[in-house]
């Protein structure tokens, strides 16, 4: 099968471009940034690096995995909304190549992003969002709201041209193999960052932005992989979480990967900072009853291959 992977250059696209050439495919690839910059560039596929998918077009394809966005953690998103948003034109751009060479299937990565703030707000009980919790809409601004339009039209897609689209909800994905400094990071790596580098230069504490208490559930890259493709294979059309039901605070998240790292003795200083949401948590339901699936890596196994990844980086810029 020929398969199309946008934003392969990226985190989760690497380890999705991996995983498809390892089942056999032939795997073509785009992203934005030059090649030397691909966290897992893959000579065995067809890439096309510093490809602008908003103004180019792509061959014809059986399937199409679409990752590609400008995004990274909350405080690159919190500051960065209106170039977030323009990865809407990509996303359109993408329909419009859906339109003329009609894949088996389309899957797009949206984001937990699109819920409701006042769901998720420090005030109210840790609640496992479900599908159905999305509208009446407030999503995160900028990056939550383009990937909430986007769904919108993918329903379109499906529903006026019968097209066999695929939309997974991540929820926080971690692991080796992804920006881990220079402000696009997510919570897993920038603590694992700083508790290496706490560790490598002799300090005796690490800034976290809040005060400990926010809430998250955190998947590990494999099993994201996987859930991506269990739901393109499967023959459900309508949105789903693709997440872990497991539910940490910063604080519990950050004093697990101290223990990893047998610093345990570190001190965390509160800071200002974005923070986003105070509670999210992935309800599983509905992945597992349309796929089967449901994650495998717990959080601790997960965090230590994270670690060893991230220490390894921070050592040979030091």
């Amino acid at each position: 099968m020929r398969v199309i992977v946008t934003g392969a250059g990226g985190f989760i696209g690497g380890h999705l471009v991996n995983r498809l050439i390892e089942d056999g495919h032939e795997v073509v690839t785009f992203d934005s940034k030059p090649l030397n910059e691909w966290w897992q560039p893959r000579p065995d596929a067809l890439n096309f690096s510093m490809y602008d998918i908003s103004k180019r077009a792509m061959p014809k394809a059986d399937r199409l995995y679409h990752l590609a966005c400008d995004m990274g953690g909350i405080g690159f998103i919190e500051a960065n909304k209106l170039q977030c948003a323009f990865s809407t034109r990509t996303d359109l751009n993408v329909i419009e190549w859906a339109l003329n060479f009609r894949p088996d299937r389309l899957f797009y990565a949206s984001s937990a992003c699109v819920y409701p703030a006042d769901r998720q707000r420090r005030d109210t009980h840790v609640q496992s969002l479900n599908e159905d919790m999305t509208w009446p809409a407030d999503p995160e601004a900028g990056y939550g709201l383009q990937k909430l339009y986007t769904e919108e039209m993918l329903k379109y897609l499906h529903d006026e041209f019968e097209h066999e689209v695929r939309i997974g909800r991540f929820h926080t994905v971690y692991g080796p193999h992804g920006t881990w400094d220079g402000g696009r990071e997510k919570a897993p790596a920038a603590l694992c960052r700083k508790i290496a580098l706490a560790k490598l230069r002799g300090y005796t504490n690490i800034q976290v932005w809040g005060d400990g208490t926010q809430v998250r559930s955190f998947m590990y890259v494999d099993d994201a992989v996987d859930g991506v493709i269990r739901l393109t294979d499967s023959d459900y059309h309508e949105p789903v979480n693709i997440g872990s039901s497991d539910v940490y605070t910063v604080e519990e998240l950050a004093r697990t990967i101290m223990k990893i790292a047998d610093a345990e003795h570190l001190e965390i200083k509160y800071v200002e900072g974005a923070l986003g949401v105070h509670a999210r948590n992935s309800d599983n339901a509905l992945i597992k009853e349309v796929t089967g699936w449901e994650p495998n890596y717990p959080l601790a196994p997960g965090l230590e291959r994270t670690y060893a990844w991230v220490y390894d980086r921070v050592k040979e810029a030091q």
